[in-house]
């Protein structure tokens, strides 16, 4: 065997163990591996691995045909004798400078490539370039590091650093199931043709995007390769040659991963083009999911609005749309986009009713966002917001109205109350919640009753586990037994379930304060029929929900 041709074989090893690829099988990204792995994966019996091999050999010869012997060897050594210590993140950045294989030596090698002679420097450049370059014409291979450095670009981002922090099996567990997501959307990739460099700049736009948020980057990762998908996918319309040109150039940019210049180009053309502006704002509405751009998401659904135009109320079915699909699906961004949109409908809106709607469509959406989010600062503006739509939705003008809002006033102040020490927010949530039950009677809107007594008992809970006493407890129990009168299992068994789960928690609070142990018995029955119910329903978070209660049930008996 020529010093060539073993070169190229151990450049080869190096790269497929750099991106995670050993014997067909994923492998943990950045582990360091030595010689002796990198030898027993190279004896072993892969097909695709001897392909890309041969593939090096002949891109070396055909490129680097004046490497010396002395030199070849030289490389050839360095590579059986270093420890490999490569993180795949330096590969990832590396994808939008085209300098992966001077990153790969520099990481791996450090002082010993840097400072090495020019020929053995030549002979580790050209066997690393070449071996990248042989096992990404390899499908398995390169769908295998695509999906490696959109793993590496969501921790590099923070997604799932927080994440990393758990311990060691919990890790393992944790990219085992990262891997198996990553490659469930990576099946979709290949089935739609989108391109690696598209795949990598959507990630780090959803991660930038969702920090410390892996399920909120994953989903808005997901969404985003669905819109490009369907761009893609989509045969060319029956408009002017110049709209056709603009689309196929947005489509080389996103392929190229450029998706900010893809943008760039629609915007410009919109400016241009008033005869082509509606099919051209349908492709930025979809281009903006790619670079999760906000503002000209606003801008495009007010550019459409005013094309087809439309009213008020439709303006408001708009927001509408966005965020019951950030609400329901986790997409942080679709909420942005309905809190955006609610406000340029308080600024057109005319009467006090436009102006009540639209406030309180703002508010629901930043404390549906604030939920998501660890500061307080979006909580705090949906008060503000619930706060203001009360100056429009009067009690004595629209009773109803007025008590909704409370309610959902009582939950941003609830929700803020969870993350402070004190007891004032909690306090004013209590306040605001018996204020909606003035107007929100069980005889005149039984459902919106019991759901505002439920998420009393849950105000007052919150109070009674802060204080000394169990009074607050007592009003909780009065007021959760008060929601369960409408809340039956046969007419709504999940908002049943979970005034049962939380007549648990209760329990479990009661048993703190007084250590009385028939407190956990009825704390296990609660938490008992609620699971029941959660189960079938297929609601897998609520009965995760149900499995915490029971497991801090039982382990206050067992402390």
């Amino acid at each position: 065997m020529s010093g060539l041709q073993t070169l190229a074989e151990h450049g080869t090893g190096l790269c497929l163990l750099a991106v995670g690829v050993s014997n067909g099988a994923v492998a943990v990204s950045g582990a360091v591996l030595g010689a002796a792995a990198l030898d027993t994966y190279l004896k072993c019996a892969n097909r695709g691995a001897k392909r890309a091999a041969e593939n090096a050999l002949k891109a070396m010869a055909e490129n680097a045909p004046d490497l010396q012997a002395a030199d070849v060897s030289a490389a050839q050594n360095l590579i059986q004798t270093t420890p490999l210590n490569l993180d795949p993140q330096q590969l990832a950045a590396a994808i939008d400078r085209y300098d992966a294989p001077t990153v790969v030596l520099v990481t791996t090698f450090g002082d010993r490539y840097t400072k090495a002679e020019p020929g053995v420097q030549a002979a580790l450049l050209a066997a690393v370039s070449a071996a990248l370059q042989a096992i990404r014409q390899d499908d398995a291979f390169d769908r295998v590091f695509v999906q490696d450095m959109v793993i590496a670009v969501l921790r590099e981002q923070g997604a799932l650093r927080k994440e990393v922090q758990r311990g060691r099996e919990e890790n393992r567990d944790l990219h085992a199931q990262t891997q198996t997501m990553i490659a469930e959307l990576m099946e979709k990739v290949d089935r739609h043709k989108l391109s690696e460099s598209l795949v990598i700049a959507l990630a780090r736009k959803y991660a930038e995007g969702s920090p410390m948020d892996f399920e909120a980057a994953y989903a808005g990762l997901e969404r985003a390769l669905e819109v490009a998908a369907e761009a893609r996918d989509r045969l060319p319309g029956n408009v002017s040659d110049a709209v056709t040109v603009v689309e196929r150039r947005v489509r080389e940019l996103n392929d190229a991963g450029e998706v900010d210049a893809a943008e760039d180009a629609l915007w410009e053309e919109l400016e241009r083009a008033e005869a082509a502006q509606l099919r051209l704002v349908e492709r930025g509405l979809e281009q903006v999911v790619l670079t999760r751009n906000v503002n000209r998401a606003v801008a495009l659904e007010m550019k459409k609005w005013t094309l087809e135009d439309g009213g008020f109320q439709d303006l408001q079915v708009v927001q509408d749309v966005w965020y019951v699909r950030g609400r329901d699906k986790g997409l942080r961004f679709d909420l942005e986009v309905s809190i955006g949109l609610a406000e340029v409908c308080c600024g057109r809106a005319t009467t006090n009713d436009e102006r009540g709607t639209a406030l309180n469509d703002k508010g629901v959406a930043l404390w549906t966002l604030g939920q998501r989010e660890s500061g307080t600062a979006r909580l705090e503006q949906a008060v503000t917001a619930f706060r203001a739509t009360l100056e429009e939705w009067t009690r004595d003008r629209v009773p109803l109205d007025w008590a909704g809002t409370q309610n959902n006033l009582g939950n941003a102040l609830e929700s803020l109350g969870e993350r402070e020490s004190g007891t004032a927010r909690l306090e004013q949530a209590v306040t605001a919640y018996r204020a909606a039950l003035q107007e929100q009677t069980q005889d005149r809107v039984p459902l919106d009753w019991a759901t505002t007594q439920n998420n009393l008992g849950t105000a007052l809970q919150s109070l009674g586990e802060r204080t000394s006493s169990t009074a607050r407890l007592e009003e909780a129990v009065t007021a959760y037994r008060a929601a369960l009168e409408e809340r039956t299992r046969d007419r709504v068994p999940l908002d049943w379930a979970g005034t049962q789960n939380n007549l648990g928690i209760l329990e479990l609070a009661f048993f703190d304060k007084t250590g009385d142990e028939t407190r956990l018995d009825a704390a296990d029955r609660y938490a008992a029929l609620a699971r029941e119910v959660f189960v079938e329903a297929g609601a897998d978070h609520y009965v995760s929900m149900a499995d915490d209660l029971i497991a801090a049930i039982a382990a206050r008996r067992a402390g």
